[in-house]
């Protein structure tokens, strides 16, 4: 079942993503600047300056996928395509822990196809990395306490420690996990 809509996904947040949206826009050279930097061996510290305070999270994953990849417009948008694809399978395993699978399903398919969800992960952002990196700390949360897994647990402790530096605004995801 959630293979057809991460593929939809791909296809949403990977088709000509170079000119859709045209050029690089403030927000976006902000962070491919502070990417360069850690990429040149500059620390950025655990919040960014040119960012306006940015958790240097994504800077860091936006600087991984420059050394793979080389810094370009798609590489720069592809640090946030990644993880919008992602959501959706993760969305998927989230809400079909906790309901029915036309819940499931439906949830699946806004996350896909929602204006919100598409346009974020398209953008060299990290708005998206934090609502990722949030879905899935509280899905391996879920995942945690009905295994009983201490493994588990621990794993979900990282992600959500980790969240803490994916985006300003996870700190309120983080209170409500």
């Amino acid at each position: 079942m959630v293979t057809v809509p991460t593929l939809a996904a791909v296809f949403m947040r990977m088709w000509n993503l170079e000119a859709v949206p045209n050029g690089a826009h403030g927000d976006e050279t902000e962070m491919v600047l502070e990417a360069l930097r850690s990429v040149q061996g500059g620390d950025l510290g655990i919040r960014t300056g040119v960012t306006l305070g940015h958790p240097s999270g994504y800077t860091h994953w936006m600087a991984l996928i420059f050394r793979i990849g080389g810094a370009d417009v798609t590489t720069m948008r592809l640090a946030s395509a990644i993880p919008g694809i992602l959501l959706v399978p993760v969305g998927y395993l989230l809400v079909r822990s906790l309901f029915p699978f036309r819940v499931a399903a439906l949830t699946t398919t806004l996350l896909v196809f929602s204006f919100w969800f598409a346009i974020q992960s398209r953008i060299a952002f990290g708005a998206i990395t934090g609502v990722f990196m949030a879905m899935l700390a509280m899905w391996l949360l879920v995942a945690a306490f009905r295994s009983g897994s201490n493994w588990v647990a621990v794993i979900a402790g990282v992600a959500l420690g980790l969240g803490l530096y994916s985006f300003k605004t996870y700190l309120m995801y983080f209170t409500s996990i």
